[in-house]
């Protein structure tokens, strides 16, 4: 009998494993003929997908609760349409408005986030009269960091909308043109204006600019520039209410950090996140000349729940990120009082 050479057996076995492992994690199809959709504003929207394991949708979250109590967006679970997938999921919408333009994702059920690799996804423009843009910020800030590349986004409500980049106090931006500097500006209308133009540090400022017909709108964007950093400093926290604050007082703490370009707080309180109709934040205080950015947390009116430890957690946008922690002790009015105390040295 001829022997099956050890390498063949090695190669099949591996090739098969590899197939098998496909089959499992197959992207997910979404039914539906086109990736971008052109909508109205108030029209009803329904697609499909199927995938081989079981799926969810993500689509773009808006803050405004008039448009959140005005479009309404759910799943519904079905059967594939065809005998190669084991699930479907259907995404159903109605009355869309212009601020849920964007992408509709179809991923894995228990993916943490969507990759085109893994997942599908659908573009959908809602066409609206009265609004060319997907924000209606005035201003926004994009921060990042020297050398990488910057998404202004400029995004519009639908493919039929114009949109144009100023140079501030310059004039009218070339798109898709390459300079002598290999500066170039692109533009994409799912993610906005894409440039390259962050080898120096520092603030630019520019104007985005939308137009259908006889309407126009304009959308300014400051561009921040942060160097590459390399160390992260620890944040600093202290009781700004004295360090011996009374059950029904107010207590007032303050983080820290020196440091010269943006950061973000984030507060972790003995019960939790802070509660905000307990606990106020201050906005961030931020002093050029000595280098640092300090926020407050203030609760009016303690109580012995908030009586323990305190975290302060500091981060950029470069993932950088540094916790510091502070005890705090609240005393109730029969711990608060005059009376000697003795103890022995060394003793806590």
């Amino acid at each position: 009998m001829t022997s099956i050479p050890l390498s063949f057996i090695v190669f099949y076995f591996l090739t098969f494993s590899l197939f098998v492992l496909s089959l499992g994690y197959e992207k997910p199809e979404i039914l539906s003929e086109y990736t971008e959709v052109n909508l109205e504003s108030g029209d009803n929207f329904t697609v499909q997908c199927q995938g081989q394991t079981p799926l969810k949708w993500n689509w773009p979250m808006v803050q405004n609760e008039e448009y959140q109590n005005w479009t309404r967006i759910s799943e519904i679970e079905v059967l594939p349409k065809n005998a190669n997938y084991k699930y479907a999921r259907k995404l159903v919408i109605q009355n869309i408005t212009y601020p849920y333009t964007g992408f509709y994702q179809c991923l894995d059920k228990n993916a943490h986030s969507f990759d085109d690799n893994h997942g599908s996804s659908i573009y959908l423009f809602v066409k609206d009269k009265e609004h060319l843009s997907v924000s209606d910020a005035e201003m926004e800030t994009i921060t990042v960091t020297r050398y990488s590349e910057a998404i202004l986004p400029c995004r519009p409500t639908s493919s039929d909308v114009e949109v144009s980049l100023i140079f501030y106090g310059e004039g009218v931006i070339p798109l898709g043109v390459v300079d002598e500097e290999r500066i170039m500006f692109r533009y994409h209308p799912h993610y906005g204006i894409i440039t390259n133009d962050t080898k120096y540090v520092g603030t630019t400022i520019f104007v985005c600019t939308f137009s259908r017909d006889s309407k126009e709108f304009n959308q300014t964007m400051i561009l921040d520039v942060n160097p590459i950093i390399r160390f992260f400093p620890e944040p600093s926290m202290r009781e700004l209410s004295g360090g011996h604050t009374i059950v029904g007082d107010k207590l007032i703490l303050e983080c820290k950090i020196w440091w010269s370009t943006d950061v973000n707080f984030v507060w972790t309180t003995p019960t939790g996140p802070p509660d905000s109709s307990r606990v106020r934040l201050s906005v961030q205080q931020k002093n050029p000349e000595e280098r640092f950015i300090s926020q407050n947390l203030t609760i009016d009116e303690t109580t012995l729940k908030d009586r323990g430890m305190y975290y302060c957690n500091v981060s950029d946008h470069q993932n950088h990120t540094n916790v510091e922690s502070l005890y705090v002790i609240l005393y109730a009015l029969t711990e608060s009082n005059n009376s000697p105390i003795s103890a022995t040295a060394g003793d806590p």
